[in-house]
Formats: C-alpha cells, structure tokens, sequence
C-alpha cells in the first residue's frame, strides 16, 4: 500500500521488489518509480501487473532493468526563466549579482522535501533555489537546493544516482582543457570553463593534468589550509589567493567589483612555487 507524502507524491513498498518506490503525477498522469530495481512506468501498468494491496506480481509482469531519467523530478520544480521578474528567487540571484545566462539552467521548488523523497530522503518543506547535477549527455543525477526562506541547512546537496562524481557542471566543462574547480555550484557560474565539487569528498586523481583547483579564501579555516596542502602535494595546480584579496568566496569577490578570472589566472602554481605561496598565505590574519 502507498502512504501519502504530499499531494502530488505517495509511499510505498515496490510489488516487485518489496524495496522503497514513489507513485507521483506528471501531467495529470501518475508515475511509479522505483529506484532499486528500477522501473520508471505509468502507475496504471503497475496496477494491471501485479495486485498492489498484497504486491503479489501478475502473469503479464516480467522483470526488465530499464535506466531511470531522473530529469523527470525538475518538472516538480519551475525555470528560473519562467519566473516573473519579481520573484523571491530572482531577486536572490540579481542580490547575489549571478549572471542571466543562467536563468534557463536553474530551478525554484517551493516544497523541497517533496524533491528530497526521490533519493530517499527525509527534509522539512522549504523554499530553494535548485542547481541541478548533469552528466555529459545531460542526465540528472543530482541536485543542490539553497534555502531561500531562512531554513537550515543552507544548502542541501542530493543524488539520484550516487555512482556519479558529486561534481556541478560536468554537462557544460571541457575537461580536455584547463578548468577550473571550486567548492560551491554558485561560486562556478561566474568562471569560465568551471565545475564545483558541491560538498564532495575532493576531486579524483584523474582530472590532475587540466585541473586548477579554487578553494575558499579562509587562511584560517583548518579544515580548507589542509585540503589545500594536500592538493598541492598530489600535484595538482591550485590557486593561492594574493594577500590583499580579503574576501572569502568568488560570490563575495564578485560583489565587490573584483576581476576574479583575471586573479586565478594570475595566481595558478604547482609544484614548489605552490608550496612557497601556500606557506605564506596560510599565516595571513593567523
């Protein structure tokens, strides 16, 4: 039997497998997903198939792996662009300076925890800006919500599909040439060529020949010097900011007028020179 989550989302335990699966409605139209044994089908089917009630599997079901399109879940959520020009959203991202090219690539949700139950997870409802996760041929397998109405956690990342690197923006980079990494999804919409690790426990070893990593400016936060050194030492090229940069994140540099290309570009080392300028910056205000 299913339990309802929300109006438009219900609960359950999969006939076919006994596993966790969602009934939602597209369209007017309701969809059964299960994530486990992964079927994605109209829910109608699944009712002609098996008898839900005792999820005992009818004659005419028979068991076929299919690949789930997760794209599906962002029509829970609207186009920033479909947006008016007043929306809380957008006045968020015109207060945060995020440039309009962005608009047909970004979501609003106003129940997040209706998105959240898709990867089996369980958040109060709030309102989020939704940057959402693509593979190179534009399959989601995640997302980020960023609260809107004062709710905590601030940001909230997901995944659909946790075989995937936790990485925003793998649909737009070309990793055959220089990119750029950085900690947050929203600090990757003002560099060129950029990705962001989104939370992730660190970049893979095989992104080390074109990769320049951009952490946060904190000279004083334990926890980004010691993810610095260690990048350093893999090899990696990274950015150490000049000391009068004061600002912690490429957002806040943005907002202050600051040519943020112009300085990593300027301020990419590798190898000894990395070492050197790390040894410095990390003793600023410290």
């Amino acid at each position: 039997m299913f339990k309802s989550l929300s109006e438009s989302v219900m609960q359950g335990s999969c006939p076919y497998c006994g596993n966790e699966s969602f009934v939602y409605t597209f369209e007017n139209e309701k969809m059964f997903l299960c994530h486990h044994c992964q079927r994605h089908l109209k829910y109608e089917k699944v009712e002609n198939n098996v008898d839900v009630g005792n999820n005992v599997i009818g004659d005419k079901c028979s068991f076929q792996s299919i690949n789930i399109n997760y794209n599906n879940i962002l029509h829970n959520c609207t186009l920033l662009s479909d947006l008016p020009y007043n929306h809380e959203c957008l006045l968020y991202l015109r207060s945060r300076a995020i440039p309009d090219n962005v608009l047909n690539e970004l979501y609003y949700c106003d129940d997040f925890r209706e998105i959240a139950t898709y990867a089996k997870i369980d958040v109060r409802s709030s309102k989020r800006l939704i940057l959402p996760f693509f593979d190179k041929q534009g399959n989601l397998f995640g997302l980020q919500g960023r609260s809107l109405d004062g709710s905590e956690p601030r940001y909230i990342t997901i995944m659909f599909n946790k075989e995937q690197d936790k990485l925003f923006g793998l649909h737009k980079v070309d990793l055959t040439k220089t990119f750029y990494c950085v900690e947050g999804p929203i600090d990757s919409l003002f560099l060129k060529n950029c990705i962001a690790m989104a939370g992730s426990d660190g970049l893979s070893d095989k992104y080390i020949s074109n990769a320049v990593l951009c952490f946060d400016n904190e000279p004083r936060n334990k926890q980004i010097v010691d993810k610095v050194e260690r990048y350093i030492d893999k090899g990696f090229k990274t950015v150490v900011w000049p000391d009068y940069i004061k600002e912690k994140d490429i957002n806040d540099m943005i907002l202050k007028g600051i040519d943020v290309q112009g300085i990593i570009e300027r301020n990419t080392y590798a190898g000894l020179a990395a070492k050197i300028k790390f040894n410095t910056w990390k003793k600023i205000n410290g």
